[in-house]
């Protein structure tokens, strides 16, 4: 994946806005744009690029500015994509081909990228944005044809498998080869299919690959913790424990299996930083192991999974 970065820092301040207009609104997403105020503020904006060959996605902060994308600016280019927007802090007001709302901290709305729409923040804008190709999402949407805008607000029970998605999509993003990035935008897509009213059992295969990024996410913000049991994060993530068990299966790893290992990585990494000394029996404790090795250190390393460390 390409990374480009388009940032106002070392742009002169009453210029700022006038590149971000150019640059970023323009060149890139395709718009036009003004600021909300009559004078041109200390205008500041970032915003973080990847491209590869199955989508694209933009990483957005920048100060109050409205933004249009109308009939002239859809011409000017091709536009055979669908927006996946998330909004990560703050509100913001939009116009989809008519159709007004305006969106809260951690929902994610899916449109057309050829629908002309409008765009004013009510504070800040601060979101991420993916471009996924409709010949990729449209098999999966149960209606074809019509402009599409849908929104899935924080509170649905779908929007958590989809942005714990999305979070650990973004993290490993550079990492990933085209082949990669197109079976993470197939997952992707089949999510949003269900979201759109698609048949539940033609996207078992994305639920589950969501839901295992999902209880993955939980057990690493969690993992110190010694009674990090399936019971535990099943009731933390509103399912059962033989859903959990299930997501797992594909692996051939159990979730017992892959909370061991992830503790025993955090203790290796912790046991080779060049800080103050530490015993192993001191940093397992930390890591949310419940007993320490005893007898041979070696023996005991080996039997706790410790023994990866050496």
């Amino acid at each position: 994946m390409e990374r480009m970065v388009w940032t106002t820092e070392s742009v002169a301040e009453r210029e700022r806005f006038a590149f971000w207009r150019e640059v970023v609104l323009g060149d890139m997403l395709g718009m036009v744009g003004d600021l909300t105020g009559a004078e041109p503020p200390d205008f500041h904006g970032r915003a973080i690029g990847w491209r590869g060959a199955t989508f694209q996605r933009v990483r957005y902060r920048a100060d109050a500015h409205k933004g249009l994308r109308g009939p002239r600016e859809i011409a000017r280019r091709e536009w055979g994509a669908y927006w996946i927007h998330r909004e990560i802090a703050g509100d913001g007001w939009y116009d989809v081909s008519g159709r007004e709302f305006v969106t809260r901290t951690g929902d994610l709305t899916v449109s057309r990228a050829d629908t002309p729409f409008a765009t004013r923040a009510c504070n800040c804008f601060d979101f991420d944005v993916w471009l996924i190709p409709r010949t990729m999402l449209d098999p999966h949407l149960p209606a074809r044809g019509g402009p599409v805008s849908l929104t899935i607000p924080a509170s649905s029970g779908l929007h958590a498998l989809a942005t714990s998605y999305l979070d650990s999509l973004g993290e490993h993003i550079g990492d990933l080869t085209n082949a990669e990035a197109g079976q993470a935008a197939d997952v992707l897509c089949r999510l949003v299919g269900i979201a759109c009213g698609a048949a539940l059992p033609e996207q078992r295969d994305a639920l589950r690959a969501a839901r295992l990024e999902q209880i993955r996410c939980y057990v690493d913000q969690h993992l110190a913790e010694m009674d990090l049991t399936p019971g535990k994060v099943a009731q933390a993530l509103g399912i059962s424990v033989r859903s959990l068990h299930l997501a797992f299966e594909p692996t051939g790893t159990s979730f017992a299996e892959h909370v061991t290992r992830r503790r025993v990585q955090e203790c290796r990494a912790a046991l080779e930083r060049p800080t103050v000394p530490r015993s192993v029996t001191d940093v397992a404790f930390a890591w949310g192991f419940d007993q320490p090795p005893r007898g041979d250190p070696g023996e005991k390393l080996v039997e706790h999974g410790w023994g990866w460390l050496g």
